[in-house]
């Protein structure tokens, strides 16, 4: 007789059952420790390349939620209509636990997060993001002034910028101030900026994690106009910057692919040229 399968229970948003034909004992994960067993029910196989299908060659329903990285990376669009329906905590833990498995210098993790949800706080940062966007763009100045048409990408702005308040989550992605290399110490003065570099990877786990989950975001720097203002009402020390600020929630549209030129255009071999 051949050995006994492994029975392996899994929340990927949704509980699982995955039988691979291997090994002779029952783990859990710890997620779906906590869980009761949901009705879904996958058996699967493990094909030449170890992924597991479904026996009747279809995805598996884990593939069909969680699409596999090369299908994700390309499906990342920025979702700026957000439905106001809450979030369980959970899945921002899972995000943000994503969003700190990035890469940075000496393993430094310079990154912070101030997550809000607090609706006073919401609407603060609201108001003062569409002053910002006004004067500084000139395309909506009041809704009687915008686009009678407009595309597809204007017309989410305009919905982000009347609805940020109502998102269940802002998050602020902060960053610890570090003196680039090529600045002189002589030249050091005050703070310096936040570490782009090291906090960016950090922001992207964050989006590819939210499309994961089938959660919405799309980051915004336009906090940077009024920087100093939300430092203070959030409290916000001098030695971090604030780099980006992403709004998560469900998504109102689809998940779709985004359009970008092929690496083959914009890619030099030995030099530009």
């Amino acid at each position: 007789m051949g050995p006994e399968p492994i029975v392996v229970f899994r929340h990927e948003p949704f509980p699982q059952l995955f039988v691979a034909l291997s090994g002779y004992r029952v783990r859990m994960d710890s997620v779906a420790r906590k869980m009761e067993m949901g009705p879904s029910l996958s058996l699967a196989v493990p094909d030449r390349s170890g992924n597991r299908r479904v026996n009747n060659g279809g995805q598996s329903m884990a593939e069909s939620a969680n699409p596999r990285f090369f299908d994700l990376v390309g499906n990342v669009r920025a979702m700026r209509r957000l439905k106001p329906d809450p979030v369980p905590m959970e899945l921002i833990w899972k995000v943000l636990n994503a969003g700190v498995q990035a890469p940075s210098g000496q393993n430094t993790q310079p990154w912070r997060f101030v997550l809000v949800s607090d609706p006073t706080s919401k609407k603060w940062f609201a108001d003062r993001y569409k002053q910002a966007i006004e004067k500084r763009s000139g395309l909506t100045r009041g809704a009687s002034l915008r686009k009678k048409n407009p595309g597809r990408q204007l017309k989410a702005l305009y919905y982000q910028i009347d609805h940020m308040h109502e998102v269940p989550y802002l998050l602020f992605v902060c960053g610890k101030c570090d003196w680039p290399f090529k600045v002189p110490e002589h030249e050091r003065i005050g703070e310096g900026p936040p570490n782009y570099g090291a906090v960016y990877p950090c922001v992207q786990n964050i989006l590819l994690a939210c499309r994961a989950l089938g959660l919405g975001a799309a980051l915004t720097t336009m906090h940077q106009v009024f920087e100093d203002e939300l430092r203070a009402y959030f409290q916000i020390p001098l030695d971090y910057g604030v780099v980006v600020t992403i709004p998560i929630g469900y998504p109102e549209g689809n998940f779709g692919p985004v359009t970008r030129r092929p690496a083959e255009d914009v890619t030099f071999f030995e030099r530009w040229r």
